[in-house]
């Protein structure tokens, strides 16, 4: 999995970390997350490149999309195009609380791209070609229909509540809500305060795009 990462491979290592560096940015607290996050700003600066961003967000597991939106966040001179990042969160990852907190400061047409997700005919793509225990380590437990309950949960945190249900109807929104087990909105409050927090230590300041 790694080898196509380039220098970015260095982020999910364990090293002197009391464990590897994607779990760290998976809660993103503590001081560990200083030293994963000096990785990537190290690989965007010597070697990292659109292509190994474009990999690990392409891939079904969950792991690598945490690196490579933090390698989008790092790049505060947009040399990177973050339009993967909307893939991976289509795939009904895992980590769509975290992605689409990340996708608040990396891409310029956020409110399009969520207003599209929320929309009647939208539906989430779960890869293929997974055996179920692959698919259990790469995208976690769910089914498809609770990615996309979880996926609507943490999209109408982002925009409002109200927002959401002029474009994808309240109905459809509360049972969303209801049915996702993982608490998604939560988790999407928590870790982009942790984000914003983490941008700040690092002397960086983004707006909403």
């Amino acid at each position: 999995m790694l080898r196509h990462f380039g220098e970015y491979e260095a982020a999910f290592t364990k090293g002197e970390l009391s464990v590897p560096g994607h779990l760290v940015l998976l809660h993103l607290d503590g001081s560990d997350r200083n030293v994963v996050l000096d990785r990537i700003d190290h690989a965007n600066k010597n070697g990292g490149n659109q292509e190994h961003i474009d990999g690990m967000l392409s891939q079904a597991d969950w792991r690598p999309h945490l690196v490579a939106a933090w390698a989008l966040l790092l790049d505060v001179a947009g040399t990177y195009k973050s339009t993967m990042i909307w893939c991976a969160i289509d795939m009904g990852s895992w980590v769509c609380p975290q992605l689409i907190a990340a996708a608040t400061l990396v891409t310029d047409d956020f409110d399009a791209q969520v207003a599209s997700r929320l929309k009647p005919n939208y539906s989430t793509k779960p890869p293929i070609g997974l055996t179920p225990m692959e698919r259990h380590s790469a995208t976690g437990p769910a089914g498809t229909p609770s990615r996309y309950a979880k996926l609507i949960n943490v999209l109408q945190e982002a925009v409002g509540f109200e927002v959401a249900c002029e474009i994808a109807g309240k109905e459809v929104v509360e049972k969303a809500i209801a049915d996702d087990v993982d608490n998604g909105s939560e988790i999407y409050k928590y870790w982009r305060l942790s984000m914003l927090e983490s941008l700040r230590e690092r002397g960086i300041e983004r707006s909403e795009m």
